[in-house]
């Protein structure tokens, strides 16, 4: 479907590799930004970090749909390709994705050595805390070390090369907007730019589908580190 996209608009999209997973899979990206000269901001949205939340890596290949197909007619989207490098990555645990597509429905982590890595618990902030484990038999297992496994060290590598300054990370737990931080109970020092932020995208979903989304801190719904 990505490739589709950028072959609809070639001058806006391409379909870029970002890495490779454990089994040796590549991770895909979109890439999509419109043609409008000036400063840019760099984004990111990410989906199936958990392999069984099927619905995120569609809710990540719906937006880019909307903006590579709706570009010409609704101003709105145009502005918003015309102001960002946006970079969309429906599946970021594909060798997980494809294990609970054809084994496992219930699949969540990656296929590190059979039992697998719970990637939403393998990043450096706060690795290793609250709400991860060191069994791996865990579902949050969180892998031997900060960033051991390709997939997370893939996203980063896409962060850090594009001086990414927005992320959306998509799940399917349900009908929530969460931000930082979810390790502990202190505040981020923007904590009520995040909270309008997060307001923001509420009120947004309510006037697309009056469907009400729970806006609050990570960790007000239970702690997960790393």
């Amino acid at each position: 479907r990505l490739t589709e996209l950028a072959e609809l608009a070639p001058q806006r999209a391409s379909v870029q590799g970002i890495g490779n997973s454990f089994d040796g899979r590549t991770i895909q990206a979109l890439h999509v930004v419109g043609a409008h000269e000036g400063a840019k901001v760099p984004m990111v949205i990410n989906g199936t970090q958990h392999a069984r939340e099927w619905i995120s890596a569609m809710s990540a290949t719906c937006i880019a749909d909307r903006l590579v197909r709706n570009y010409e007619s609704d101003p709105a989207i145009r502005a918003f390709v015309d102001t960002t490098d946006l970079w969309i990555v429906p599946v970021v645990n594909p060798d997980g994705y494809q294990h609970s597509w054809g084994q496992d429905r219930y699949w969540r982590k990656n296929r590190r050595g059979g039992h697998g890595v719970d990637l939403n618990r393998n990043f450096s902030v706060a690795w290793g805390g609250a709400g991860s484990s060191g069994s791996k038999r865990s579902e949050t297992y969180r892998g031997e070390a900060p960033f051991s496994e390709p997939e997370t060290i893939a996203l980063r590598k896409l962060v850090k090369d594009k001086a990414i300054r927005l992320h959306v990370d998509l799940h399917a737990y349900g009908q929530l907007v969460l931000f930082p931080w979810t390790h502990g109970a202190k505040r981020t020092d923007d904590h009520e730019r995040f909270a309008a932020l997060g307001d923001d995208v509420a009120s947004a979903i309510f006037a697309q589908h009056q469907n009400k989304y729970r806006l609050m801190r990570g960790v007000e719904l239970y702690p997960a580190s790393g």
